[in-house]
């Protein structure tokens, strides 16, 4: 016998900033259910140019 799936409702969203954009994932109960931030590549030159210094 096959087992039913159930689905869920989600909603994700992306915050973008200047050195870092931040997302998260949410249910219909308000749940978060995961966050991942990035840093941007501006961020990244800015830290590899601070390394070579």
């Amino acid at each position: 016998m096959a087992k039913s799936k159930q689905s869920t409702p989600v909603v994700g969203g992306v915050d973008t900033y200047k050195d870092l954009h931040f997302a998260a994932v949410v249910d219909d109960n308000d749940q978060v259910l995961g966050t991942q931030s990035f840093a941007t590549p501006l961020t990244k030159q800015i830290n590899q140019a601070q390394i070579a210094a």
